[in-house]
């Protein structure tokens, strides 16, 4: 649900030149925010069938993942500030707990939940 309410927040201009200091608040923010409530939506409806939608999770964790190494270079590099690095920092710690946990308490592997293969270990 934090992406739902970090992606509401963008919508207004006050709040989103708090959360991003380095960028104006403009159409690419709005975009920005409107794809976060998207994926939180996603997440939550996925959540009640994971047997079935756990593909979804997983390659967002993968998603995370890349936003991490993202929102920390654009941290660190782009002298975006603190706030994007603990975001980045944030989003990363998510996606590890997604590719972690999901795999495990679905009993598959990483890679089977990734392609899809639901029933790869009852097939052996």
């Amino acid at each position: 649900m934090i992406s739902v309410v970090s992606g509401l927040a963008l919508q207004a201009p006050i709040i989103a030149t708090c959360l991003l200091p380095a960028e104006p608040p403009g159409m690419v923010v709005h975009i920005f925010g409107a794809m976060a409530v998207f994926i939180g939506v996603m997440l939550a409806f996925s959540a009640r069938d994971l047997r079935n939608r756990g593909v979804l999770v997983a390659w967002e964790g993968v998603l995370r993942l890349f936003g991490c190494a993202f929102m920390v270079g654009y941290g660190v590099y782009a002298d975006a500030g603190g706030l994007a690095v603990y975001s980045g920092l944030f989003d990363g710690a998510i996606g590890v707990a997604y590719l972690a946990g999901l795999p495990r308490h679905l009993k598959l592997s990483l890679f089977d939940l990734l392609m899809d293969r639901k029933n790869a270990a009852s097939q052996t």
